[in-house]
């Protein structure tokens, strides 16, 4: 995950760390978000995320993700 400071300066790194552990990205990051703007109130600052998740094939789940599996070389 990259994120600005909007979301890592309004939140703890427990809190960060706990959300990325227990969901998916796909609902965690919009989780913090809404957390770190909540947070920051009236004065909050621009909240920007970037983050991915990798899997390998063979513990590949659904999560609303895209597969390159099927892609060329």
């Amino acid at each position: 995950m990259l994120c600005s400071d909007g979301l890592w300066g309004t939140l703890s790194d427990d809190e960060i760390v706990r959300d990325l552990s227990n969901k998916v990205v796909s609902e965690a990051v919009p989780h913090l978000v809404e957390s770190a703007l909540r947070a920051g109130g009236e004065h909050s600052d621009n909240v920007t995320v970037l983050a991915m998740e990798w899997e390998t094939p063979d513990a590949f789940e659904s999560t609303r993700g895209v597969s390159t599996d099927s892609i060329m070389d």
